[in-house]
This record gives C-alpha cells, structure tokens and sequence, in this order.
C-alpha cells in the first residue's frame, strides 16, 4: 500500500474479522495509528505494528508467535498484555518501547503508601520521564528470544501461575537481556516454597549473577522517579 499523509495518521485500524494473518511491515511507521483490534489474527509478519503510535498493545492467544520487531519503537505505549496461548516471543518484538521518554534521575521501588510519604519528592507517571511496564507473561511461553525488549524498562516479569522451577522456560531464552529487567514476581506461596531456588536459578550462571534477590512476590510496588535518596529498602 502507498504511504500517503491519510495513511500514516489513520488513527483506528478495525480489521474484518476473518482477517488472520498481516504480512511483514504491514504498519509501519503509521505514527497516529492509536488503536489496533488485533484479536483474530494467528500469523504476523515482522515489524507489522513497528513505529505506530499505538497505545495499548494486547496480543491474542491465537498469535502462538510474536514476530521479530512486530512492536518495536511504539513510542506511546502504556499497556502490554500477552494472553495464553502465545509461545514464543522473537528478538525486538517489544524493543525500545516509550523511547524518547528516558530520565537520568533515580528511581524507587515503593509501595503506593511510601509514595505518598514522599509525595513531594517523587514523582509517577510523568510523560518526561521514563516509563515502566508490567508485562505478564503467560505460562504458555516458552522461549524468548535475545532483546526482545531491549530498551524497554520493566518494573516486572509477572509469573502468577508459576509454583515449581521446573516450569520455567530455558534460561538462555527465559532472560536474554536482564538490564532491561527490574524484578521477576512469583505469588507469596511460590516464593515462599521456592524462592531460594529460583534465585539459585537466576543466578546459576556468571551472565546472571545481576539476577541474585531479584525474585520477589507480589506486593502492590510500583516505581516512582525521585532525584532525592529516600533511605527506604527497596
């Protein structure tokens, strides 16, 4: 299709839906496409949703696999959701998410209440600085790939169904680029039962010594920007 102005700010795209496959770069760079349905689809092409405007990403279970760069440098993103079904995520397929948005400053791990101890310090949810995101992974992946978000800085790799190691992916898949991580969640039981050994695991290798104490449960934190030290354990 000709890349025409209509075409780069076409802001919703209601796909008919009988529609299961788009094709490689079938969106690129649409900067005012906001909104996407992609509910029914089951095969995408690479870098099909790459540099769109697109704000909230929710990719269908149909999809049993996330494409190389299908998400790459969607600058307003504010949601990311992977339902089950999906099994693997390819390299950059959610690099450099809110790129544009980064911060020097340092940032905290606080519960909603010590944010409001230290409400005039810190600060949430500023379109200045850099954004986090929850992503939930969802216990049908199995492999993802190196940089899948590189770039993108999550506060967390929610793993609500997982109660055993064993269930976890390979770990040179699992974790390809821990810099872009803050913690993994596991629930209070999990943890619990298996947290030394999941640590064990994140660590297990010289490349993920980053990893050790870095499993948590569930705890309602989120991170707030601050250029003050709080003095707070996080």
């Amino acid at each position: 299709m000709k890349r025409t102005l209509a075409t780069l700010l076409i802001a919703a795209l209601d796909l008919p839906a009988s529609l299961r496959s788009v094709g490689r770069n079938a969106f690129y760079g649409r900067l005012g496409l906001r909104e996407a349905d992609i509910s029914g689809l089951e095969t995408m092409g690479s870098g099909a949703f790459s540099f769109t405007g697109l704000v909230n990403i929710a990719v269908p279970g149909s999809l049993k696999e996330i494409p190389e760069s299908a998400f790459e440098c969607c600058a307003d993103v504010e949601t990311v959701t992977i339902s089950e079904g999906v099994e693997i995520i390819r390299a950059y397929a959610f690099s450099t998410l809110g790129y544009g948005k980064g911060s020097t400053d340092t940032y905290n791990f606080l519960t909603d209440a010590e944010a409001e101890q230290y409400r005039d310090v810190v600060h949430a949810d500023d379109p200045a600085l850099k954004r986090f995101y929850s992503v939930s992974l969802p216990s049908t992946v199995r492999v993802v790939e190196d940089c899948a978000f590189l770039g993108t800085w999550l506060d967390g790799l929610y793993l609500d169904w997982l109660t055993d190691v064993s269930q976890l992916p390979d770990i040179e898949s699992f974790l390809p680029h821990p810099d872009s991580y803050e913690c993994i969640y596991v629930s209070p039981e999990t943890y619990e039962a298996q947290g030394d050994a999941l640590n064990r695991y994140f660590s297990q290798d010289e490349t993920f010594e980053y990893w050790m104490g870095k499993v948590r449960v569930f705890e309602g934190r989120h991170h707030y920007w601050t250029d003050e030290e709080l003095g707070i354990d996080a």
